[in-house]
């Protein structure tokens, strides 16, 4: 079973029923990042970020957050129980 996709809500359906908020990354949601990315491995970074690193540096949060929507597109995402649970993508510059 695919996730749902509900154009008219902000939401997906994930395959064990968990709704998940995902919309456009906004300028605020750099407040919920460091708390998370404080709690992941350097696996977890490798992985998310496709190069193997220890930490997050401030400059590249700040990169991620401030994009410009004319040549980038980024997303973020969080289930709505565990808004501590953040992701964010960057599917295309």
């Amino acid at each position: 079973m695919a996730a749902k996709i509900t154009l008219n809500e902000p939401h997906l359906t994930l395959l064990d029923g968990a709704p998940v908020l995902i919309r456009r990354l906004v300028a605020e949601d750099a407040a919920l990042y460091p708390d998370f990315l404080s709690d992941v491995t350097a696996e977890d970074l490798r992985l998310r970020f496709f190069a193997p690193m220890r930490e997050v540096s401030h400059e590249s949060l700040d990169k991620l957050i401030h994009y410009d929507p004319a040549r980038a597109m980024a997303i973020h995402c969080h289930r709505r129980a565990k808004p501590k649970d953040v992701g964010c993508g960057a599917p295309a510059r």
